[in-house]
């Protein structure tokens, strides 16, 4: 999977790229969050970018962080078009889907990330992993994952169950070596679910 940094809103002003949020904030103050301690406060933090580095003072002087996507999207849609949202673009999208007055602005920024696994050097996983992650990626799998997850909805009609709610650990990347219960699951389900399935996709 990749992504981008995106941003979400839920304002009324059209925005379309980044010189359209320059106007609504010259006349709206704007102030602009991340999730605390992850890939996107790093950007933001070390971005050269004259923009971002605007956000980025903005983000300190208000002291906008959040402690989670969750806490971010609350944030968000309780705040009349004030706050803006940085966040990965699939947890943005995802939320944008079950959150009819959420927006996903069309522009992101930052580098295009990629998702992957990290093993131990020279470890005999390394091998089996990149030939499963293959076998999945050329039978479009990991693609029927994403709809599965993220699924075209009706936010109206569909409200988003229970059990896909987001929890209270961060949605994004650790940085610095950190780690949390979350990402510890995901990694050990993520293994787990491709050792399991691995036999089926190889008949």
């Amino acid at each position: 999977m990749k992504a981008k940094i995106a941003a979400l809103y839920s304002g009324l002003a059209e925005i379309k790229d980044l010189s359209d949020l320059i106007e609504v904030d010259s006349k709206t103050p704007i102030t602009y969050g991340v999730i605390k301690g992850s890939y996107t406060e790093r950007f933001f933090r070390s971005g050269n970018n004259p923009l971002c580095r605007r956000m980025w003072k903005v983000m300190n002087q208000e002291d906008t962080f959040v402690r989670s996507a969750q806490e971010g999207v609350a944030k968000v849609l309780s705040s009349n078009g004030t706050f803006v949202f940085f966040i990965e673009s699939p947890f943005a999208e995802w939320h944008v889907r079950n959150h009819c007055d959420l927006r996903l602005l069309d522009f992101q920024i930052g580098p295009e990330l990629k998702y992957c696994l990290i093993l131990r050097h020279k470890s005999p996983l390394t091998k089996c992993l990149n030939d499963i992650l293959r076998i999945l990626k050329s039978k479009h799998f990991l693609k029927r994952l994403f709809k599965r997850w993220w699924p075209d909805r009706d936010c109206a009609k569909t409200p988003i169950p229970t059990r896909m709610l987001p929890t209270e650990y961060k949605l994004e990347r650790p940085v610095d070596g950190a780690t949390s219960p979350f990402w510890t699951f995901q990694t050990i389900y993520t293994i787990t679910t491709i050792v399991i399935i691995y036999p089926f996709y190889l008949i």
